[in-house]
């Protein structure tokens, strides 16, 4: 199985202000919004990346970024901000999801998607 876009926002903290979580001290003042994602796995090694095909790839995982942090930024879900950043790369050729999938054999796109929300535990997916 490959993992092919994936986003993630996760609450993220200081070291110092985890440190101070752990020893019972006082709960951190602010908590800054991370957006993590994941270009996909395959067979691309360095020697058969070029330059230009490397800069690409950095510019639309940007791009995914960017879009996820405009819907926080908005005031928006952490939902939204995920959506957002993975239709980013689900709409570019270059990552293999939406736009970018294989063909099976019989030369059709299967896709499968599936998201959740970590505070509900509420999940909804598509297969085939």
């Amino acid at each position: 199985m490959r993992i092919l876009a994936l986003a993630l926002l996760v609450p993220s903290i200081g070291l110092a202000q985890g440190d101070a979580l752990r020893a019972g001290g006082p709960p951190p003042v602010a908590r800054v919004p991370t957006i993590a994602i994941h270009g996909g796995t395959g067979t691309i090694t360095r020697q058969n990346l070029s330059l230009e095909m490397e800069r690409q790839y950095r510019d639309a995982m940007a791009r995914a970024l960017k879009a996820g942090m405009a819907e926080l930024d908005a005031g928006k879900s952490s939902m939204d901000a995920v959506v957002s950043a993975v239709k980013v790369m689900e709409d570019d050729p270059l990552f293999n999801a939406g736009k970018g999938a294989v063909f099976t054999n019989e030369g059709r796109n299967e896709l499968d998607a599936a998201v959740m929300d970590g505070r509900t535990g509420l999940a909804g997916a598509v297969a085939g």
